[in-house]
């Protein structure tokens, strides 16, 4: 199965290596590597060039923001699966050979995300979660995977097969923040989001990163998104809001039905099946001492 991979990226000499070697060193034997770069000006097209062998298309040329830039490498891309990597985080060395693996046995399937892990600026991993939880569609559909809801998915994560992204005809250039939380609802409207119990990306987190700067006007672009859709209960929103320990609370007694890929210890082997499961990869020892 050919996975296309694109690479959005502008000035990120400090980054864009780790990211592009993450992608290569797993020698994938049918990947599409596209490079979107927005015409930088410090050493990241150098840095490119050491990969040239790797990448199928490299484009650098002034665009209109990061959204532009991913709309525009996946109209070239010929995967049967396709996903977007931000130039600074970085894929596990599994991620493809079970991506491919699971959408060959469930061709049927179209979406699919991994668990949630994360690094810091460094590349340190400070967050790994292996337990799985349910992104059932109708809460994907209505945005309650949200900050003081059930929390963000995490976009490094994602996996789709190529007819999907063509259906809802890609990302919406209207939104400069939020394109990819309004692109989970329009996916949601046709496919059901497969959760892996398996970290398939890691996400870095920045202190000069556009999530962390740009933060205020992300929600309510988030707000903008969500506006028309049906909302969640209002004392489930008022304790998301209340404090840290009460949101996660809420999602810890939330259960909900959905699709999970998980290892079966009892037939030794990745299955796909519905489970009801809690919202939260954290157990409840985990929340009652958390500080």
């Amino acid at each position: 199965m050919k996975i296309s991979i694109v690479v959005p990226c502008y000035n990120m000499e400090q980054y864009i290596e780790k990211t592009i070697q993450s992608i290569i060193n797993q020698q994938y034997p049918n990947l599409e590597l596209i490079i979107v770069d927005g015409g930088s000006t410090d050493k990241t097209l150098d840095i490119l060039s050491r990969y040239t062998k790797y990448i199928h298309l490299l484009i650098s040329e002034k665009d209109e923001g990061q959204y532009n830039a991913i709309n525009k490498g996946l109209s070239k891309a010929t995967g049967d699966v396709l996903a977007w990597l931000n130039a600074d985080d970085v894929y596990f060395p599994w991620t493809f050979e079970h991506v491919s693996i699971f959408f060959n046995n469930y061709p049927k399937q179209s979406w699919i995300s991994g668990s949630t892990s994360l690094m810091n600026e460094k590349g340190v991993i400070n967050g790994l979660n292996d337990n799985i939880i349910t992104k059932p569609n109708y809460f994907v559909k209505n945005g309650w995977f949200r900050s003081g809801l059930y929390g963000y998915l995490q976009q490094e994560g994602m996996f789709w097969k190529k007819e999907l992204w063509d259906k809802v005809g890609g990302l919406n250039e209207n939104y400069k923040l939020a394109a990819d939380f309004e692109l989970w609802t329009k996916f949601s409207n046709h496919s059901t989001l497969v959760s892996f119990g398996l970290p398939l990306s890691c996400f870095r987190i920045r202190q000069n990163s556009r999530s962390n700067v740009l933060r205020v006007e992300y929600e309510k672009e988030v707000s903008l998104v969500c506006k028309d859709l049906v909302s969640a209960n209002m004392f489930v929103k008022w304790l998301g809001k209340f404090s840290l320990i009460t949101m996660l609370l809420v999602r810890k007694f939330t259960f909900s039905s959905g699709l999970v890929y998980f290892y079966s210890l009892k037939k030794k082997e990745w299955i796909l099946d519905r489970k009801r499961l809690s919202l939260t990869v954290h157990s409840l020892s985990k929340l009652l001492f958390l500080r």
